[in-house]
């Protein structure tokens, strides 16, 4: 029996019209979710911590339990993130972003006296953190043992290290401090296409006047295909 063109159509109109459906209906199910505003910028790095939390406790003997540190070092994944702080208490602690600044992190040690390690923070600017680290401790063994709840209310700074070492040209930041067509095209599309904030602006300042402008794109042109005149060094 031969298929008819008709029915052919037909056939297809109606996968259409199903497509169409499940598509619509994808929607609507989409527009409830409540979605996570934007990430303006990454944490990622070393922070220094004042005060330094620092406390012991144990059975009267040699402390079983040891917190020190004054820094830590976030791995910003967002929606998710890490955080890791010197010596085993409270070590790696993990969470997520309550909000694109708001975060809580945390992490449990499971032994015969159970231990609660958690970190409430907001990044107030790049540079700047307020948090509050608090440690609880329960089972029955800890009540045989000098530890006791404790709060911290801490401030923190980024400690930044310089983007641009040596020389500028590498505007799309590659790890290997390299200088081709791909900073080339960063920088285009920083000036003429998406405008998306640079990574590292004073790796973009190629010919050393202030301002990223053509005059640096020209001097990049200029370094990779004309007469190689090298870039001015980092500022």
């Amino acid at each position: 029996m031969k298929t008819s063109s008709t029915d052919i159509n037909g056939s297809l109109q109606r996968k259409l019209r199903s497509l169409l459906r499940a598509a619509r209906l994808l929607l609507m199910i989409g527009v409830g979710v409540p979605t996570m505003p934007a990430h303006a910028e990454n944490y990622s790095g070393e922070w220094a911590l004042v005060p330094c939390p620092s406390y012991s406790c144990g059975l009267g003997g040699p402390p079983i339990i040891q917190i020190y540190f004054c820094s830590m070092t976030v791995i910003d994944e967002y929606p998710n993130i890490k955080i890791q702080t010197a010596g085993d208490r409270p070590g790696l602690m993990t969470g997520g972003f309550t909000s694109p600044t708001r975060f809580e992190v945390g992490v449990v040690i499971l032994a015969d006296c159970v231990e609660t390690y958690r970190l409430l923070g907001e990044f107030i600017s790049p540079t700047e953190v307020t948090a509050r680290f608090t440690t609880g401790y329960s089972g029955f063994v800890c009540s045989f043992t000098t530890c006791t709840n404790r709060v911290w209310d801490m401030t923190g700074t980024r400690m930044v290290t310089p983007c641009c070492t040596g020389s500028t040209g590498n505007v799309d930041c590659d790890l290997g401090n390299g200088i081709d067509i791909s900073d080339l095209s960063r920088l285009v599309d920083f000036l003429y296409v998406s405008f998306d904030p640079l990574c590292c602006e004073p790796a973009a300042d190629v010919d050393g006047q202030p301002g990223i402008d053509i005059s640096d794109l020209s001097a990049l042109v200029d370094y990779l295909y004309v007469n190689f005149t090298p870039p001015s060094p980092c500022p």
